[in-house]
Order: structure tokens, then C-alpha cells, then sequence
């Protein structure tokens, strides 16, 4: 009997020593599954256990190294690319103005897959600088009371052409009074045209997109709702990672490098905001995101 009860009274202390640093390591593996390499399980029971914890602890230290090397070399590499492809961009600018002399229909015919081409590279090589910079902990942002009515009106001018081209309807709800913002209005604007952007190429011919706010308390919500494609409920768990592309025939024709949703979630975050949307496939999508009230 005594062995009995000593067996029922030890067990759980056995099994919560081995639980215990075996849970460590199931965490641990879960954050370098989030690309997280930085995290280090703390392992301290005098037997294997421990010397896996230390073999996982240089593993995760390799892991992060090579993370580093890796945002390294692809700064670099974008950085290096971004030259050659806007210098491109200027020249056939200056073909297209004339100033090499007048040009045949003909050849602009040709010329212009170059120009469409040359520009979604700038665009690819812009995006993965974006992302390298933010890995790198690069991406800076220059926080300041901004106004949002003018980045939203601003925006809305320069896209216009890009919205009639599908005879969508560019609707803005202005509230009256609208406060500034904390924000940097470069970066703002970058975020408005990439919403308004999709908003405009991921909707039918006819459709429309609407912004609008509403305030909260301190913070300031800016919503993009469109009436467009919308997103199946497996595509709304990935829309936000790097390089997700919808392989709906419909979106696979649109021109894209599924970036810009990663780096948008990334700039607003960075200026202390957040995003979020709804969305439902074939009735369309309305992304959300807030920033602080300038005091």
C-alpha cells in the first residue's frame, strides 16, 4: 500500500518535470514558426532536456542569422536594382515627350509593354525594399500632425484616371471637421493609395469605392469599402502575408505583387494605428485603419 501511494503521490511531480520543459520547447518552436529567432527556452533539469534546450537555443541563433543575412542581401540587391530600373523609366519618358525625335504609332505600339513592364519592376523592386527596410528594422517614419482630408482628396485626383478606366465611381465621404491625424503624410498617402488602389482594381466594371471616417474617442478610423470581387473566407486568412496572390481566374490577370497589404498592415502599425476589414466573396471588401488624434 505504501508503494502505491507513493507512486500516485510522485507521479504527477515526475510528469510535471517533464511536461514542464517539453511545453518550453513546443512555445519556442511556435515562435520560430512565426519567424520570431530571437526567443530562447530556459531549460534547467540536469539531463537531456537540458542539452536539447541548448541544441534548440543554437539552432534559433543560426536561424536568426541567417535571417539577418538574408534581409541583407535582399536591401542590397533592391537597392542596387532600383537604380537601373528608374533610369530606364526616364528614358522612355523622354522617348515618348519627343526628345529623341518623333516617334511612329507603330513603335509605340511596341514601346509600350517596355513602359508597362519597366514600371510594375519599379513597383516589385519598391515593395521588396519596403519589406527589406522593415526587417531590417530600417523602416522609418517620421510621426506629425497630418491633414487627412487633403491626403484622402490628393489621392483620390491622382487615381481618378485609374477608376474611370473601369467607370468606377470614387465616393468620399467627408465628415465635417475632421481632425489631424498623427501621422507621416508621405507614408499616409502610400497607405490611402493602396487601398483605393485595390480598391478600384479588384471591383467589376460600373462599381464603386467609398471612404469615409468615423471617430472614436481619441482615434480616428478611416474606412475604403468597395463593391467588388470580395474574398473567399481562405483567402481572408492569408491577406496579409508576403506575396499572396488570389487564384481566382478573375484576380490572376490583375497586375500585382501581393505586397502591398503586408507592407499597409507594416506603415500603420508602425505609426502606432491598426487595420482590419470585412469582406465577403462577390459582394465586395471594406478595409479599416486607425491612427491617433493630434493633441
Amino acid at each position: 500500500m505504501f508503494s502505491i501511494a507513493a507512486v500516485l503521490i510522485l507521479a504527477p511531480l515526475f510528469a510535471a518535470r517533464m511536461v514542464k520543459p517539453i511545453r518550453a520547447l513546443q512555445d519556442g518552436a511556435r515562435e520560430i514558426e512565426r519567424g520570431n529567432f530571437a526567443g530562447r527556452v530556459a531549460i534547467k533539469t540536469d539531463d537531456e532536456l537540458e542539452e536539447l534546450g541548448e541544441s534548440f537555443n543554437h539552432m534559433a541563433a543560426g536561424l536568426k542569422q541567417l535571417q539577418e543575412l538574408k534581409n541583407e542581401f535582399t536591401f542590397i540587391a533592391a537597392h542596387e536594382l532600383r537604380t537601373p530600373v528608374t533610369a530606364i523609366k526616364g528614358f522612355l519618358s523622354m522617348v515618348f515627350e519627343g526628345d529623341a525625335g518623333a516617334i511612329s504609332e507603330k513603335l509605340k505600339q511596341y514601346l509600350d509593354p517596355v513602359r508597362q513592364a519597366n514600371d510594375r519592376l519599379i513597383q516589385l523592386v519598391n515593395d521588396i525594399l519596403e519589406i527589406a527596410r522593415s526587417e531590417a528594422g530600417r523602416l522609418k517614419v517620421e510621426v506629425s500632425p497630418t491633414d487627412m482630408e487633403k491626403c484622402v482628396r490628393d489621392i483620390l485626383i491622382e487615381l481618378k484616371p485609374l477608376a474611370d478606366e473601369k467607370k468606377i465611381s470614387l465616393q468620399y465621404e467627408a465628415m465635417p471637421d475632421i481632425p489631424q491625424v498623427l501621422a507621416d503624410e508621405l507614408r499616409l498617402k502610400e497607405i490611402i493609395t493602396n487601398f483605393v488602389s485595390n480598391a478600384i482594381k479588384y471591383n467589376n466594371e460600373g462599381g464603386w469605392v467609398k471612404i469615409s471616417h468615423e471617430l472614436k474617442d481619441n482615434i480616428l478610423v478611416t474606412s475604403v469599402a468597395d463593391n467588388g470581387f470580395g474574398m473567399s473566407r481562405e483567402e481572408q486568412k492569408k491577406v496579409f502575408e508576403k506575396f499572396f496572390r488570389s487564384d481566382a481566374a478573375k484576380i490572376k490577370s490583375i497586375q500585382g505583387t501581393g505586397l502591398g497589404l503586408f507592407i499597409t498592415k507594416e506603415l500603420v502599425e508602425k505609426m502606432g494605428g491598426k487595420v482590419w476589414f470585412s469582406s465577403e466573396e462577390g459582394q465586395g471588401t471594406t478595409f479599416n485603419f486607425s491612427l491617433r488624434i493630434a493633441s
